[in-house]
C-alpha cells in the first residue's frame, strides 16, 4: 500500500516537473533571439535536465 502511494506521488511530481519543463521551453524559445551564447547554452541545459528529471521520476514511480 505504501509503495503504491509513493509511486503515485512520484508520478504526480513527474507531471509537475513536466509542466515546469514546458514552461522553461516556451520561455527559452520566446527569448532565443535576445540571449547570448552562454544564455542559449544555459537554457538548453536547463530544459534537458528538467526533462531528464521528469523521465527518471516517472520511471521510478512506475517501477514502484
Amino acid at each position: 500500500m505504501v509503495r503504491q502511494q509513493i509511486g503515485f506521488l512520484m508520478l504526480v511530481v513527474s507531471a509537475t516537473i513536466g509542466v515546469i519543463a514546458l514552461s522553461a521551453i516556451s520561455d527559452t524559445i520566446r527569448q532565443w533571439n535576445t540571449l547570448d551564447k552562454e544564455g542559449k547554452i544555459g537554457g538548453c541545459v536547463m530544459v534537458v535536465l528538467l526533462i531528464w528529471a521528469a523521465i527518471t521520476t516517472a520511471a521510478l514511480g512506475i517501477l514502484l
